[in-house]
């Protein structure tokens, strides 16, 4: 697949010399607490409007970010399974903003030389991406993906304007995505309210 990539694209880069930053946030407790923030684990980043119950206090996070995630950056599920989520990729979007990801959650923040939502399909293509990505795992019992290793993930540089192409609709994917979200929202605010003028 390398080779192949190799051959047909202008130039082959890694996510180090694309000047990506690439992170985890320390391992944090889980310390339950009734006004904390909402905690989104590894598999709740893929689903459409997850069931969020669990708060947890933020006070013992040490994070660039404080747990928290910015739009666009990229959420790759670190460990798990080869057949599972291991090293799928997730956009964090609006619907992220004021929760906390959890730390089995690498954060990965494209430059200003790649196009987020181009990174996102590098990284996911069912062919030439994920396959990739998978390789990098190591652990027989639960693999994981290393951040270092990832830094050395290289992505096939095309014209700059079919990434752009490229980029936009995947993150417009992801901006209706969320929007989907609140749509869910506002579906069961309002069957609830209704149930309760019913009942009263």
């Amino acid at each position: 697949i390398d080779h192949r990539l190799s051959s047909n694209a202008r130039r082959m880069e890694s996510l180090r010399e694309i000047g990506c930053e690439i992170w985890l946030p320390n391992r944090f407790k889980r310390v339950e607490a009734e006004d904390g923030v909402h905690l989104i684990d590894s598999s709740s980043i893929f689903e459409i409007n997850p069931d969020l119950k669990r708060r947890i206090s933020s006070a013992g996070i040490v994070d660039r970010n404080g747990g928290f995630v910015d739009e666009q950056w990229l959420l790759m599920s670190r460990s798990g399974q080869i057949y599972g989520l291991l090293g799928s990729v997730a956009m964090a979007t609006s619907q992220h903003q004021g929760k906390v990801v959890t730390d089995d959650v690498i954060r990965i923040a494209a430059s200003e030389d790649i196009h987020p939502g181009y990174l996102h399909l590098a990284l996911t293509h069912e062919a030439l991406g994920r396959p990739r990505v998978k390789s990098l795992a190591y652990g027989s019992s639960i693999p994981h993906i290393e951040v270092e290793d990832l830094y050395e993930f290289r992505v096939p540089r095309i014209d700059r304007g079919e990434e752009e192409r490229l980029g936009n609709l995947v993150t417009s994917a992801f901006e209706n995505w969320a929007n989907a979200d609140r749509i869910e929202n506002a579906l069961g605010q309002d069957a609830e309210n209704f149930v309760q003028r019913f009942i009263q």
